[in-house]
């Protein structure tokens, strides 16, 4: 086989081995799958579509107080996980920008200013906590 027919094959296996056909048994315990490229949730035969922010989580659970409960928490963390990932995203680009002013004008000197490095780094260890993935 030639080189370029062994690139094309290895691609084709790729592209086939990320695809799945999986279907769980039907039961009334909610069953997390890869559909469309996506996760969504199986109960009793039913496929509730999932998402960023869980998507149809809560309609997946309904009838079970305790699992309603725990849905209800883990949608909440990752909608606060996102917005607190978006606030270190955006102090740790403030800082970066407010280094570069510093640096500018400080053209001349040999040491490094400390305000924007602070407020990056701040943005840096924010971001990760929280973020529910």
């Amino acid at each position: 086989m030639s080189h370029g027919g062994a690139g094309v094959a290895l691609l084709l296996s790729l592209s086939i081995g990320c695809s799945s056909s999986y279907v769980p048994a039907v039961s009334p315990r909610v069953s997390l799958v890869m559909e469309g490229g996506g996760w969504s949730y199986v109960r009793d035969g039913k496929a509730y579509s999932g998402g960023i922010f869980n998507g149809e989580l809560d309609k997946a659970v309904e009838g079970n107080p305790s699992a309603e409960k725990y849905a209800h928490e883990y949608q909440t963390d990752r909608i606060v996980g996102f917005l607190i990932s978006l606030l270190g995203a955006g102090t740790a680009l403030g800082g970066v920008v407010v280094l570069d002013a510093q640096v500018n004008q400080q053209a001349g000197t040999q040491s490094l200013p400390p305000a924007g490095l602070i407020v990056a780094g701040i943005g840096l260890i924010v971001r990760p906590h929280r973020c529910g993935y």
